[in-house]
């Protein structure tokens, strides 16, 4: 009996010991951070995975080249390309791809739709029509101002780039002494494009 009971004794004061260990420990890792590290490393790995695919209010990081449907390249983040394209401009930071936040608007309509649910690393090609990109050119941002009412012209000559009103780009298109006219349609207005899109991150 007595010997029942002296095991018994020795199990219960080891079990004691062992839950008295596992609280100690377990308080020592929330006081030293341990514990929480852990929490947040599980969560920034699964957060991780998560950002393997592209979702709304993602900030998005691709690469991308824009070209005419002809396939004239007019404009690329990726080196090599503008180099072969003779568009390489050495003050432009190549290793720094294009960033904006997906479907907030900061890009054209059919861009920003494209790259939601693309992964890491995947490329696609999209075509945009005019309407969708930078719609189609309109007589409404011809401008024409009666030389008399225009500032200074000295030095002013056809296809010279300039901002009206402080705010709007343009350009002279006719120049003569009667009249000045702009033209503030957008460059690419009413032409449809191609945009070859590379996702290289999500955070």
């Amino acid at each position: 009996m007595m010997k029942k009971t002296s095991m018994l004794l020795f199990w219960v004061l080891s079990l004691s010991m062992l839950v008295c260990w596992c609280g100690q420990n377990a308080q020592n890792s929330i006081e030293s951070g341990t514990w929480a590290d852990e929490i947040t490393w599980s969560l920034s790995s699964e957060t991780k995975v998560m950002k393997e695919v592209v979702s709304t209010w993602d900030l998005v990081v691709v690469d991308y080249v824009w070209k005419h449907l002809d396939w004239t390249v007019f404009d690329t983040s990726v080196k090599a390309i503008a180099e072969e394209a003779w568009l390489f401009n050495p003050n432009r930071d190549y290793d720094a791809w294009l960033e904006f936040t997906a479907g907030a608007g900061q890009m054209i309509k059919w861009f920003d739709e494209a790259v939601i649910w693309m992964k890491v690393g995947e490329s696609k090609t999209v075509e945009i029509p005019a309407e969708k990109a930078y719609w189609e050119r309109s007589e409404d941002y011809v401008i024409h101002v009666p030389v008399e009412e225009a500032w200074d012209l000295s030095g002013a000559e056809v296809w010279m780039q300039v901002i009206l009103w402080g705010a709007y780009p343009a350009k002279i298109i006719e120049l003569n002494d009667k009249e000045v006219v702009f033209d503030a349609n957008h460059e690419l207005a009413w032409k449809d494009l191609v945009f070859d899109i590379t996702v290289k991150s999500i955070e």
